[in-house]
């Protein structure tokens, strides 16, 4: 095979991405809806936690029908291996031999009352109807905005090109710190540590778009596609670099 890859081609590699990041260890209850193949980054998150520390977990999975369940078997391997995991199915279209805990597909009402008492965090990965239909379901029986995530699917974005010598002025307001950003520094949360300032995040713990920084000035693109309802003015930090001279309220 690598026979037919040219002389002097360029491989880009980045790290894994994607619009939410799921914590291993947490003091509250997760739920997770997904419905088809939207279960692969929660499938993935499973096959991470260990027995011994993970937290209160509830599948709420939605398929057609057991003959289209994708990764079934897998994930009731995972859920046997996991004492914390409770895994619910929905078929919407269930056979006279098919067994699932719901009929019908993935919706709010589905969920039990008693985890939204207990400030449940909410992770939904499906089409982009259906995660406006369950956030929309989760807020009207009393879930905080902030406590739910979403994974849409979307074609992946152009990638950024970077050249190799970009160079860029950032100011941080607050902070009184102006610093070049060089293309090897990478993201602009990752920057703002190397260069001493502390900018507010908890993108390590789960807690996505905790980065959003306001840009009071200048321009940046995202690495990754962002959620529709990050204000104009903002960026998320650790996936943000600046194409211009900037200046971050931090």
């Amino acid at each position: 095979m690598h026979d037919r890859v040219r002389p002097g081609t360029r491989l880009l590699v980045t790290a894994p991405s994607g619009g939410f990041a799921l914590p291993a260890v947490h003091s509250r209850p997760i739920v997770l809806l997904a419905a088809g193949i939207g279960i692969t980054p929660f499938l993935s998150h499973l096959e991470t936690l260990d027995p011994a520390s993970a937290p209160e977990i509830v599948l709420h999975h939605g398929s057609r029908d057991a003959s289209r369940h994708a990764f079934r078997e897998r994930i009731a391997e995972l859920a046997a291996r996991l004492p914390t995991v409770q895994v619910l199915d929905h078929y919407s279209r269930p056979g006279p031999d098919d067994h699932s805990d719901f009929t019908g597909r993935v919706t709010a009402d589905r969920v039990d009352a008693d985890l939204i008492r207990r400030r449940a965090r909410f992770y939904l990965c499906g089409p982009e109807t259906m995660l406006e239909e369950l956030t929309a379901g989760l807020v009207a029986r009393g879930v905080p905005r902030f406590d739910i995530f979403t994974e849409k699917f979307h074609a992946a974005p152009a990638p950024v090109q970077i050249p190799d010598d970009a160079t860029a002025t950032v100011r941080f307001a607050r902070s009184g710190r102006e610093v070049t950003w060089r293309a090897g520094d990478g993201d602009l949360l990752r920057f703002a540590e190397a260069s001493g300032v502390a900018l507010p995040s908890g993108c390590r713990l789960g807690q996505c778009e905790s980065c959003a920084v306001p840009v009071l000035d200048g321009t940046v693109a995202h690495l990754v596609a962002v959620a529709d309802d990050l204000p104009a003015d903002q960026c998320l930090a650790c996936q943000a670099v600046p194409t211009s001279d900037v200046v971050l309220d931090a």
